[in-house]
């Protein structure tokens, strides 16, 4: 009877062993340096404190009752606007859940329009003045975070072109977020 021997082939790493096992170890090696270590953080947010201004747009608001202007008398251009019921320093807050996101630093109020059916000669949209109506700017500056280039404070998120509903001491409103900029606090 033959006996059949069981033999152990003993494999030597040759050289495009020893080549594969040093590309992975330096993967990863890159892997955990550009992960934990990089500014590029890809496993958490890039977050910092910054200190932010932004400017809300209330519009179309009745001047004569709001304000106790005629249309007459109502400016052509942008005016400092001085009222009983917002001025600079007022504390702003969040109508959806109270949280300060601010405070005033300048008000200003100029003339409303309206899209009307006619277009000019490059086929834009003519406006119109809204008669009796103006546009509330508010700017407001606040301190918070920038995550990855978003704005937020209290949680409450900044964001050029989105609805805000705010209040004041003394006045509620829903505006459009015209403009935000920051800069490291």
């Amino acid at each position: 009877m033959n006996k059949q021997k069981n033999s152990k082939r003993v494999r030597r790493m040759n050289f495009v062993d020893w080549l594969l096992l040093a590309l992975a170890v330096i993967s990863v090696g890159v892997f955990v340096y550009f992960a934990f270590f990089s500014e590029l953080q890809l496993f958490s947010k890039r977050e910092e404190n910054v200190s932010f201004e932004y400017t809300v747009t209330v519009e179309n608001v009745n001047a004569n009752i709001l304000l106790g202007l005629a249309d007459r008398d109502l400016p052509e251009s942008r005016t400092e606007l001085k009222t009983d019921f917002i001025s600079v320093g007022d504390k702003v807050y969040s109508c959806e859940d109270g949280a300060l996101i601010g405070r005033v630093t300048a008000v200003a109020y100029e003339r409303s329009v309206e899209p009307t059916e006619a277009k000019d000669e490059n086929g834009n949209l003519i406006y119109a003045d809204y008669y009796g109506h103006v546009d509330i700017i508010i700017t407001v500056k606040g301190e918070g975070v920038s995550e990855n280039g978003v704005f937020s404070i209290n949680g409450y998120e900044l964001r050029v072109g989105s609805d805000i509903e705010f209040r004041t001491p003394k006045y509620t409103a829903l505006g459009e977020i015209v403009n935000v900029s920051g800069k490291e606090a």
